[in-house]
């Protein structure tokens, strides 16, 4: 192909990524590639089909290689920061988003962005102080106004509640920063005790976010029953524990305290955090493809002999050793292993699991309270909500079942009141050494569902007794963090 038919097939592929065909664009764009290979625009367009395909590690790359051929292109850097954030790789994406904000400090974007990373690596302080930058800098911009909201701490009589109000009633906003604001409105009237306007404004961002969303629980409650079936007995490990880093699956709905938990260990010489980097679906597929196995996860199993899956915890095995080389043990933290973890611990002998979790009221009121970047379609509904929370306890209650010793429960509330006893138990359970380190622990957010408990009535009769942790009279967070319970009650980026 010369350089005329590639400039040509160049601008099919455009089109095809405007209409949606993103197939084809990106077999286009593979084309232009081969001929003029290090084209920039067919690397970033084909980048952009990875990403809207959660093909992040795939983005990633390509991203990171635009980012090295042009180091001093800060946009190109944002381009690979924002990939990061999308794959999960936190640590990464501040790393290059501060980098970027070293050499322009008054690139909003990158500012906005560093805030958001920040705040979710539990950097509030910093992230206040950065994202207060961007609304000092841009004003007008209801991200930024989101960004400085995720992070602060309102108190009576700040401008910037009233500034958000009117941006929110403006015209001039996309629906889209209408959300935003939305949802900053629904943090600052909660961190100010107005529950009242907290929840309207709740309402009205979820409400946004749900036109369109296509989570059906019906549809997801059949899925966990066909995990159950397909992984009724639990079944001896295939080898022997490999030799490398052991993997430590940390699992939980969101808000559960996953992210506090990895924080707590990662601090340990011994551990490194991988964040949500290697997913146990990807290794799956990527052996399922090879041996052309076509059926999806539960229907595979049985097209997966001995073989196959010792194949999968072998190459998961590699990856892991490959990333952390000189660590003990590693860990995983992507939301959805928890639908896995009976290939997991069948494929990974030396694998152990910690399974967050928290108040089924405090975790749903948190989950409908957040905006996430990405999938989570069950979070603006709160009876989806509900059947999401149900389905996960199940689900878990299951794994608890078949493989008892294998997974510690620690629940939200210990962690917070004893964190010192809890952190000593999870120490135990990896065989690890030492005093717990010092963790910063805040218990504000125990029990604060019950400032809404009128707007929340429905959710209540919606969840299950085992959610609502009921089971034999128990509530959830009374139970010691290391025994086991009868009936999980359970509840992720």
């Amino acid at each position: 192909m010369d350089e005329e038919s590639a400039r040509e097939t160049f601008h099919a592929a455009i089109e095809h990524q405007r209409r949606g065909d993103l197939d084809a664009a990106e077999c286009l764009f593979e084309e232009v590639l081969r001929a003029l290979p290090g084209h920039p625009s067919s690397l970033h367009n084909l980048a952009l089909i990875y990403q809207h395909g959660n093909r992040h590690a795939e983005a990633v790359a390509v991203f990171q290689r635009l980012a090295d051929d042009t180091p001093d292109d800060m946009v190109a850097r944002f381009a690979l920061a924002s990939a990061l954030q999308a794959a999960g790789r936190l640590s990464d994406a501040e790393m290059v988003l501060r980098e970027i904000v070293g050499h322009e400090p008054e690139m909003v974007d990158a500012l906005i962005n560093l805030g958001l990373v920040l705040g979710e690596r539990g950097l509030s302080e910093e992230a206040g102080e950065v994202s207060r930058r961007a609304v000092d800098l841009a004003p007008e911009r209801p991200d930024a106004y989101f960004a400085h909201a995720m992070a602060h701490h309102f108190s009576a009589g700040e401008p910037e509640v009233e500034a958000m109000s009117r941006l929110a009633s403006s015209d001039a906003i996309s629906e889209e920063h209408r959300t935003l604001l939305e949802f900053a409105l629904g943090k600052a009237h909660d961190n100010l005790g107005d529950y009242d306007a907290a929840f309207s404004w709740y309402r009205r961002a979820n409400l946004h976010k749900s036109q369109g969303t296509r989570f059906v629980a019906a549809r997801h409650w059949g899925e966990i029953a066909a995990i159950k079936a397909a992984f009724s007995a639990a079944k001896s490990s295939l080898a022997a524990p490999a030799d490398g880093p052991v993997p430590l699956f940390v699992v939980g709905l969101s808000r559960s305290g996953k992210s506090l938990i990895e924080t707590v260990l990662a601090r340990h010489q011994a551990v490194s955090g991988l964040e949500e980097r290697f997913g146990w679906h990807r290794t799956m597929r990527s052996i399922c493809d090879k041996h052309a196995i076509d059926a999806t996860f539960p229907d595979c199993m049985a097209d997966l002999p001995d073989a196959r899956v010792a194949e999968m915890g072998a190459a998961f095995q590699e990856a892991v050793e490959e990333a952390a080389p000189n660590s003990r043990f590693v860990i995983h933290t992507r939301p959805d292993n928890y639908k896995y973890l009976g290939l997991i611990l069948r494929a990974l002998p030396s694998a152990k699991v910690i399974h967050c979790r928290r108040d089924a009221m405090d975790t749903c009121l948190r989950i409908y309270f957040k905006l996430y970047k990405a999938g989570n379609e069950y979070a603006y509904d709160l009876d989806n909500i509900a059947a999401f929370h149900d389905s996960y306890a199940d689900l878990m209650a299951h794994w608890k079942g078949l493989f008892d010793e294998r997974i510690l429960t620690i629940d939200y509330e210990a962690l917070t009141r004893q964190p010192i006893d809890s952190i000593g138990h999870i120490l135990g359970f990896c065989g690890l050494d030492g005093d717990p380190p010092a963790a910063s622990m805040t218990v504000d957010e125990v029990e604060h569902w019950k400032n809404y408990a009128r707007q929340l009535e429905g959710l209540r009769s919606a969840l299950s007794a085992t959610s609502l942790g009921q089971a034999d009279g128990v509530r959830v967070g009374t139970q010691p963090s290391h025994g086991p319970h009868p009936q999980e009650g359970t509840d992720s980026e």
